[in-house]
């Protein structure tokens, strides 16, 4: 300032060179410009954040999807392909690759930048502003962040050069002629934030302003975002992008980054943790909006709702209400104000049952299928003329995809649910909000072992004001899928087993029955089903058990069943040269893993054990100790050695039969293993029924019918009634 002869001439001189920009005279600038936008704040957070503490680098997709000419087939090969028990998670996560966000804005000057509601485009345009805004960067830019609503709403009807210009004059006297230079010489990055957020009545004066603005200063580089659906203005010569979901990597980094400053330590870990053990919320968690949301309940007390049908209620109350009443935002009404908040969720729900309850379920809609079932809703609504019912149709399905991102464009012409979260929400609440007994009867008995249908019947449990009943048909429905005469004697076999080696308890009916699947203890291991399904079942009851402190410890002649049993499997996988997998039983007991390397001190602690329970038992273990084979011994030395071991076993402790299963039953006890650990995962939700009855229903999973008490499978037609209205 000492080399100029007044603050004006510096100004001046400043206009006419470039490298000056990042000179002091800018700085009040730059601090407005932190104040503005240096902070981050979502519904839910008592206070604002600020923005570089817990900003993620974000990434964009070049092709956008809406555009792209896709059939539902095509779209259909992005559904993943996990364990056929495990509910597979709904995904259309685009497999083009995406490109940092920041080095899109660096190759092009002009961006239009696409986005759901709560993707980070306003969070993205502020970031850039304090990007550009540091005086060490290479890039001589000079960042203006401006809100369109904002400008659109003023009364006095500035142009956008007028607003820029003010910008800067609010801090830094006699500005003028030094914005109009930096404009002029191209040195500003104009961040054009919310379009979608502008009014019709003023959606032409701002889309004029914004193409004056342009065509007078076209050396600048312009940066505008919008939602989907909401705007089919493109200024000329604009690069069109989409906004990415996070990929699971930069879900991290935005976790580790929120809790760095927690007083808890290893917070952000366990909360990714508790992400990978829940499909359904690691699956929101793309959004960054609804990662926010989910980081802040988290940090209320580290540890996700019990209840999760509060949770996604949160998620759809944010995109339907929270977040534009949050910013002030007045939309415009929703066709005419007929379709209000409560009818827009009843529509939801309409459009998620009618395809989840199809015999194969639908994801997909075309837009003419979708417009139809709008059609069809909107028709009963007072006031609708028939007549205008087709584009009505069409500007409700454009309206709930702009306005609140719950249905969105996967390509040209083809909509989904934003999540499928979402499309089980609005399923269960159809059914709940029914009334109707017979609906749920019969959604039950269609759906129950549909493992599609997992989380609607989790959602649908913790709705009911009282959950008795509902937990009653479950336990009676998986009962009524083992009646057949082979699968009651298996059930007549674990009961017994257990009672006679004393560890009679669901826990350890499912521990030995995971056993069962991977050795011959009584089902013959080659049966198609999933050990891991028994395993679950165990580990959880066995968690129950804890709480209720009725632990079982595992007794002498338990372990000596199991070992031996492990010892046979072993002995034939050697005589068919099949490498042995025992990883499940090691979460009973670490020595099943070693037990392939060496049988011959497994069999001597077998033999120690069967000394103090059975010397005649222990007498026939010790022969076959002397003649066990070499490991390299030919095949059929193993083969006579682990049928001569099975005979003990079934003389002595009633195991190892290796029963042979038809199809029929393998898949009655797959679908069986399925709703008992889906109803054990609805008793330990946050449900509401008797203590007794929930007790009664875990400590008779597993049994033959003969032996369950008739009450608990006895549910009559009427009763349903009590718990639905």
């Amino acid at each position: 300032m000492l080399d100029f002869p007044s603050y004006q001439a510096a100004l001046s001189s400043l206009v006419q060179k470039q490298y000056d920009i990042g000179g002091d005279l800018l700085n009040p600038y730059r601090e407005r410009l932190k104040e503005k936008c240096g902070t981050i704040k979502v519904p839910h957070m008592t206070e604002a954040r600020p923005l570089s503490s817990i900003y993620t680098n974000l990434n964009i997709l070049e092709s956008i999807k809406g555009r792209r000419r896709k059939n539902i087939p095509d779209l259909l090969t992005y559904l993943d392909a996990d364990d056929s028990q495990i509910l597979n998670r709904f995904s259309l996560a685009d497999r083009q690759k995406c490109v940092a966000a920041l080095e899109a804005v660096k190759n092009n000057s002009r961006l239009m930048i696409w986005g759901k509601p709560g993707a980070g485009k306003t969070t993205f345009l502020k970031y850039l502003a304090l990007h550009f805004m540091e005086k060490k960067l290479p890039e001589t830019l000079v960042p203006v962040f401006i809100r369109l609503k904002t400008f659109a709403e003023d009364k006095s009807k500035p142009t956008l050069t007028d607003v820029i210009i003010q910008e800067f004059t609010v801090c830094i006297p006699n500005a003028n002629q030094i914005v109009e230079g930096l404009l002029k010489q191209g040195q500003c990055l104009i961040l054009l934030d919310g379009l979608d957020e502008v009014l019709a009545t003023e959606a032409q004066r701002v889309r004029h302003n914004i193409d004056t603005l342009i065509e007078q200063y076209p050396k600048n580089r312009f940066v505008i975002t919008c939602r989907f659906g909401a705007s089919e203005y493109i200024p000329p010569a604009f690069k069109e992008v989409e906004m990415a979901d996070f990929a699971q990597e930069q879900v991290a980094v935005f976790v580790k980054n929120w809790f760095r400053d927690s007083d808890e330590s290893g917070i952000a870990e366990k909360f990714l943790e508790k992400l990978q053990e829940n499909p359904t919320i690691r699956e929101l968690a793309t959004q960054p909006l609804l990662l926010t949301m989910l980081c802040w309940i988290y940090e209320d007390g580290y540890e996700f709702p019990k209840e999760r049908n509060s949770l996604y209620e949160d998620a759809v109350d944010l995109f339907t209400r929270k977040w534009d009443a949050f910013r002030r935002i007045e939309r415009d009404p929703i066709y005419k104000g007929k379709l209000s908040r409560p009818r827009r969720i009843s529509l939801f729900a309409n459009i998620a049952y009618d395809a989840f309850h199809q015999k194969n379920q639908k994801y997909l809609w075309k837009r003419r299928e979708l417009e139809a079932i709008i059609s069809n809703f909107i028709e009963n609504i007072p006031g609708v003329e028939p007549e205008t019912l087709d584009l009505d149709s069409q500007e409700v399905l454009r309206a709930i995809e702009s306005q609140n991102g719950l249905v969105v464009e996967q390509a040209k012409d083809i909509y989904s649910f934003s999540h499928l979260t979402f499309q089980e929400y609005f399923t269960a609440w159809y059914i709940f909000e029914s009334q109707e007994p017979d609906l749920l009867r019969n959604t039950i008995q269609q759906h129950l072992t549909d493992c599609h249908w997992r989380e609607v019947f989790l959602m649908i449990a913790e709705r009911l004001p009282k959950a008795d009943e509902f937990l009653k048909l479950l336990f009676s429905h998986a009962n009524d899928l083992v009646k057949s005469e082979v699968l009651q004697n298996m059930f007549l076999w674990l009961d017994r087993i257990t009672v006679e080696a004393q560890v009679s308890s669901s826990s350890w009916r499912a521990c030995y029955l995971a056993f069962d699947l991977d050795t011959d203890l009584h089902i013959d291991r080659s049966v198609n089903i999933d050990s891991k399904l028994a395993q679950k079942l165990s580990d959880d009851l066995r968690n129950i058990n804890l709480k209720r402190k009725t632990i079982i410890p595992r007794t002498p002649k338990c372990k000596l069943e199991l070992d031996l049993a492990v010892i046979q499997a072993l002995a034939m996988d050697f005589a068919s040269h099949q490498t042995p997998h025992f990883e499940q039983m090691g979460k009973y007991d670490a020595e099943y893993i070693k037990f392939p390397k060496n049988i011959e001190p497994r069999l001597k602690d077998t033999i120690d054990i069967a000394k103090s329970l059975n010397k005649d038992l222990a007498s026939e273990l010790s022969a076959l100790r002397n003649y066990l084979p070499f490991n390299n011994a030919h095949d059929s030395e193993w083969q006579e050695w682990a049928s001569n071991l099975r005979t003990v076993m079934i003389n002595h402790l009633d195991v190892g039969y290796g029963v042979k299963f038809s199809e029929g039953d393998t898949e009655a006890l797959k679908n069986y293993l399925y709703v008992l650990n889906l109803l054990v995962q609805c008793l330990e939700g946050d449900i509401y029924a008797p203590k007794d009855l929930r007790e009664r229903i875990i400590d008779n999973l597993l049994l033959p019918i003969e032996r369950i008490p008739a009450d608990l499978l006895d549910i009559s037609k009427n009763s349903i009634l009590t718990y639905v209205l």
